[in-house]
């Protein structure tokens, strides 16, 4: 989800450059910020960074209703239009089996 670039106020014992760090980050899919606890830097941002990511990101129903469970909708190798759907039929079977019951 994220890479923070933590202590970054310790400029002059830096071990990792701020190019290798972000190039890192793109490479895995990450969101990247250097931060310091200590001098106040960027740790809202990053976390509003993160919290605006995750809401961006899809609901699966089955997921929600699945909790526990691994989501098949969230797997790369699976069509989500197709998830989609099924996932529609799930909810609305389930939904009618527990209403007649």
């Amino acid at each position: 989800m994220a890479l923070a670039g933590n202590k970054a106020d310790l400029e002059d014992k830096r071990q990792v450059t701020t190019e290798d760090a972000k190039l890192f980050a793109d490479q895995n899919g990450l969101i990247f910020m250097e931060t310091s606890a200590k001098v106040e830097t960027n740790i809202k941002e990053l976390f509003f960074k993160i919290a605006t990511t995750l809401a961006a990101q899809p609901v699966h129903a089955e997921c929600v209703i699945n909790l526990g469970d691994p989501c098949p909708a969230a797997e790369p190798s699976k069509s989500l239009s197709n998830d989609h759907h099924h996932s529609k039929q799930a909810i609305n079977r389930r939904t009618t089996d527990s209403t007649i019951h």
